[in-house]
């Protein structure tokens, strides 16, 4: 017997809530959404109910492998009394297909949080160990203790996407303190915090140069985090310092430079 149109849009919704479950599992079990950033749905209340209503998710968890989703309605409509806050929404009354419009804004959160990461790695080595031991062979050395000097700025920090502003500030201060901790002091040196990207080269095997330029970009992923957790980068190539990161500053230290990206080609090891 040929499967039913009916049948074949609940294996599409199996689907969606496997893949949404994974999602989560990913992130943690819990994701919360920024309204600037929350994934938008259609929910048919009832669901056989001709009541369908736009509902922004604000919040997604799993308990005991059950979904759990709350959410609002976007705009006012025949449904309004079922959302006027946030509300419970039933994984059956969200429409066929919408689950994955949540699934890939968690992929893309973990995507921008593991990138977040990245940076903060790359930023604690040159800005603590550069000053702490002044010389670069330390960084392989020491790049367990980098990586969790990392994950603890990143569970400080409370990660929600804030603006880059927050991030450079929130580092700056987690890094002075770790390095008074130390007994060393940047003030005391007479130095000043400016944020910028670097540029780096890679040193990377064969096999590695292979999965970072492939397709696979899970993969090339953990090529990218196991090379910067070994320490095999040098600074070069085409850097900059972002407009963001002036404003800081100026605002900072009661300066007036002019706000703008400040581009270089660095060829510094």
């Amino acid at each position: 017997m040929s499967k039913t149109i009916y049948d074949a849009y609940q294996e599409i919704k199996q689907r969606e809530i496997k893949e949404l479950k994974d999602a989560l599992r990913n992130a943690g079990g819990e994701v919360e959404f920024r309204e600037d950033k929350a994934p938008i749905v259609m929910v048919n209340f009832d669901g056989y109910s001709p009541h369908p209503a736009d509902v922004v998710i604000t919040r997604v968890r799993l308990k005991d492998d059950t979904l759990l989703i709350d959410g609002q309605e976007k705009e006012a409509s025949g449904c309004a009394e079922w959302l006027k806050d946030e509300s419970p929404i039933e994984v059956d009354d969200i429409a066929y297909g919408h689950l994955d419009f949540i699934t890939s804004e968690i992929v893309s959160k973990n995507k921008r949080r593991e990138n977040l990461l990245l940076e903060t790695i790359v930023q604690l080595s040159a800005d603590i160990y550069r000053q702490v031991y002044d010389h670069y062979e330390c960084y392989t050395s020491a790049s367990s203790e980098i990586i969790r000097l990392a994950r603890q700025f990143e569970k400080e920090l409370n990660w929600q996407e804030d603006d880059e502003r927050d991030y450079i500030i929130e580092l700056d201060k987690f890094e002075r303190e770790y390095l008074e901790s130390l007994g060393h002091d940047k003030e005391d040196k007479g130095l000043r915090k400016l944020w910028m990207r670097l540029g780096v080269s890679l040193h990377v095997t064969d096999a590695e140069a292979d999965t970072l330029l492939s397709d696979d970009s899970h993969h090339a992923d953990d090529i990218l985090r196991s090379v910067i957790r070994d320490g095999r980068f040098s600074v070069d190539g085409n850097s900059y310092i972002p407009r963001k990161s002036v404003e800081v500053y100026n605002n900072e230290n009661a300066t007036d430079y002019k706000v703008g990206d400040v581009d270089f080609e660095l060829n510094v090891y």
